[in-house]
């Protein structure tokens, strides 16, 4: 009972530290399934999106593609570089919050 005692507070520890893990603050663009899937980041994706072609998060540092969960508002803002908040599981995000980054003004 005492070795259990002892080893509470380092899985209570562990069990929280492996929940942070997972949660995500990553930065890239909206586009459509498909788009994606060919590297396409620049084109027209409002003609894209379809039941069968989703919109899709494409993240900036390795060009990964991740399914949205959760990411309704993800349609509004196709093509655009955004941040992303939420819990990944393999290569679905589900999105705690969407935020559109804004284009640098030139002078």
């Amino acid at each position: 009972m005492k070795v259990l005692k002892a080893w509470m507070p380092l899985m209570i520890l562990l069990t929280l530290a492996v929940s942070v893990a997972l949660a995500a603050h990553m930065t890239g663009t909206i586009v459509d399934q498909k788009c994606a899937i060919a590297g396409n980041l620049k084109a027209d994706h409002t003609k894209h999106l379809s039941a069968d072609n989703p919109a899709v998060f494409v993240r900036d540092s390795d060009n990964k593609i991740y399914t949205l969960k959760n990411g309704s508002r993800a349609d509004t803002l196709l093509g655009k570089r955004v941040t992303i908040e939420g819990d990944v599981e393999g290569s679905i995000i589900k999105v705690e919050s969407i935020v559109e980054i804004p284009e640098p003004s030139g002078p």
